[in-house]
């Protein structure tokens, strides 16, 4: 899933065998800077200004982003179903919760790292 436009963001993991992190269904109709989405959607502000500028820098940094959690996405999968195929179905379960809980903080993290770095 991404929390908003794929040019300045990047897709996170999301396994329905796990439970998705609750902080991603903060946010309404006003910004709100707890909103995961609003945050991102700052982001996108600030690379809009000049897209020819920061669009590349921005895309540099999620796509490093993406390649990383991908290398661990391979691990955590692995470990889940291994868990799955001996039973352990809710050790799976939190595997995959804990994958995508630590995600989006890494993901929200790097978001505001980049923001500072863009000027917002």
């Amino acid at each position: 899933m991404c929390l908003g436009s794929p040019c300045v963001g990047a897709f996170l993991p999301c396994y329905l065998a796990g439970k998705v992190p609750d902080r991603l269904a903060r946010g309404g109709k006003e910004a709100d800077a707890d909103s995961p989405w609003w945050r991102m959607r700052r982001l996108l502000v600030l690379v809009a200004r000049d897209f020819g500028r920061f669009g590349p820098i921005a895309r540099r940094r999620w796509d490093a982003f993406e390649a990383a959690l991908a290398r661990e996405a391979a691990g955590v999968e692995a470990e889940a179903e291994a868990a799955r195929r001996g039973g352990r179905t809710p050790a799976a379960a939190a595997a995959l919760t804990a994958f995508m809980d630590r995600s989006v903080d890494a993901y929200l993290a790097e978001a505001e790292e980049l923001a500072r770095e863009l000027g917002g």
